[in-house]
């Protein structure tokens, strides 16, 4: 259902039930994040993304508050939104403003070196350090210096659990 007003918006969900709610946020008549509120309270169960142009990390932060599960940037392709969409509906907290890509609070693969996303594949897999590492042929502890990055920039608190946050996000 489109709608070009939040009174529209306000108005449409109660045909519902939908499992996700797309709020443009520059809609006339939209009322900063108090319409994102009334949406969430009235209809806990579904879903909501807000589109806008541009945007921060803060402005994303708020309308998570207020009750989006993504905060998405109007300029996205098709291919970044059936990224992002799958996660929101699965209950995950999703920002995606043109280079800033963060699900619940963490930037998954945007900030992993290709050497480390390889090494997250590997570990993926199930391949030991060592098996990880003679297929990129390069040692062992370069595999675990490169595990660690993994960890930390994953905000992960080991191995298995980078692992499971990679598969959990389809990253992988």
């Amino acid at each position: 259902m489109l709608v070009s007003t939040s009174r529209q918006a306000l108005e449409a969900v109660t045909h519902g039930p939908f499992d996700l709610i797309i709020l443009d946020y520059q809609l006339p008549d939209l009322q900063g994040m108090n319409t994102v509120m009334r949406l969430s309270r009235a209809f806990a169960q579904t879903k909501m993304a807000l589109v806008l142009r541009g945007g921060s990390l803060e402005l994303a932060q708020r309308a998570q508050q207020a009750g989006a599960n993504a905060v998405l940037s109007r300029e996205l392709d098709a291919t970044d939104l059936a990224r992002a969409l799958p996660l929101a509906l699965r209950g995950k907290y999703v920002t995606l403003l043109n280079d800033l890509f963060h699900v619940n609070g963490r930037r998954p693969l945007s900030h992993l070196s290709e050497r480390e996303i390889q090494v997250l594949r590997g570990l993926c897999d199930g391949l030991q350090n060592k098996e990880i590492a003679h297929s990129f042929s390069i040692q062992e502890v370069t595999v675990k210096m490169h595990m660690r990055a993994v960890v930390r920039k994953l905000g992960a608190k080991n191995r298995t659990h980078a692992a499971m946050i990679a598969r959990d996000l389809n990253l992988i």
